[in-house]
């Protein structure tokens, strides 16, 4: 249980709190989260250790959407708008979120991202064929090794998380097809408690 709860959490630094408002307070105009868009399709199977806990995260991408799995939950990128949801418990749940992340952060999640200061460091086979490797300046004093294949999808991901612990990524499968019904969100979006 505590695994779930520390992955809701990061979840939520990551992503932002669900977005809603109470009665009778008036809300801003929501801001599109506009996702770079793809003009590849895929399904991408990680496996992610941090802290010396391991576990798996799939990323479905196509076109402007994109779906990120980390366990028991997800986040949705439709139609201009971010999705957490979650299958703990009898039936799925869904909320609106907004988004905080930084520009780089969210650029990783598009095919050829831009890395600015980075530094390419290597050339790496990637399955049948060769990636590139970079070095992004990461916190403060600390580097990201960032690898992407031949088609610019992330490959590995490795840097310092808080407190010190090693996040290390690598990919695991990659299908360059994605069925549509991947982007079909389990649950009616609905406000937080």
């Amino acid at each position: 249980m505590g695994k779930i709860l520390a992955l809701l959490a990061m979840l939520l630094l990551l992503f932002g709190c669900p977005y809603y408002k109470e009665e009778g307070q008036e809300t801003e105009q929501e801001e599109p989260v506009l996702l770079p868009k793809s003009n590849i399709s895929y399904t991408a199977h990680y496996i992610v250790t941090e802290n010396g806990q391991q576990g798996t995260k799939t990323v479905f991408r196509a076109k402007e959407n994109l779906r990120v799995d980390i366990g028991e939950f997800s986040l949705f990128f439709i139609n201009s708008s971010a999705y957490s949801c979650s299958r703990i418990g009898q039936k799925p749940e869904c909320y609106k979120v907004g988004l905080i992340l930084s520009e780089q952060e969210f650029s990783l999640l598009s095919p050829f991202p831009p890395l600015p200061a980075a530094q390419e460091i290597e050339a790496v086979k990637i399955w049948q064929t060769i990636g590139k490797c970079f070095l992004v300046p990461h916190a403060i004093l600390e580097k990201r090794k960032l690898c992407f294949t031949d088609t610019g999808i992330l490959a590995y991901d490795e840097y310092r998380a808080q407190g010190g612990a090693m996040h290390i990524e690598y990919l695991e499968e990659l299908e360059y097809s994605v069925d549509k019904k991947e982007f079909e969100l389990p649950a009616v979006p609905q406000k937080a408690k």
